[in-house]
């Protein structure tokens, strides 16, 4: 999993998932944070969420065991 900022432009996804995966901006709001999924090297999904996070998430990504939200 990773976290990008608002306005992070293509070429910031692309180097950090590893492959040309888009070619636009995923988001145009100051509130909004772009977490992508990846599994076994590629993009599985990706949401724009623009609730708060408790952790600095832009440092490095994620492990499963991080990722995962637990009840």
């Amino acid at each position: 999993m990773y976290v990008f900022g608002p306005y992070t432009d293509p070429q910031t996804i692309n180097a950090a998932v590893g492959y040309h995966w888009t070619d636009r901006h995923l988001s145009y709001d100051d509130a909004n944070k772009i977490i992508v999924f990846c599994d076994k090297g590629k993009v599985v999904r990706y949401i724009v969420y623009s609730g708060p996070m408790s952790i600095n998430l832009y440092a490095r990504p994620s492990s499963r065991e991080e990722a995962a939200i637990w009840p």
